[in-house]
């Protein structure tokens, strides 16, 4: 599947893939399953060219949010 994955220099990261409709944002230490930046946040977010940065982003937010799926 094709990832964007975009990072800012303060850490903060979103991926997203419209194949499978999945969107992650890594904002103050914690990932979410939503966009979590607001307009001018994303315009200071680069996207990631290095290939292995960004599948590890992107292994993070998958397996953090596998974690918080799982409902009580």
């Amino acid at each position: 599947m094709s990832y964007r994955v975009h990072k800012s220099i303060t850490g903060n990261v979103v991926v997203a893939s419209r194949e499978d409709d999945f969107i992650a944002s890594f904002k103050d230490g914690s990932w979410l399953d939503r966009l979590a930046f607001n307009a001018h946040e994303l315009e200071d977010m680069l996207l990631v060219t290095d290939r292995s940065e960004a599948e590890s982003l992107i292994k993070q937010a998958k397996n953090a949010l596998s974690h918080d799926a799982i409902v009580a």
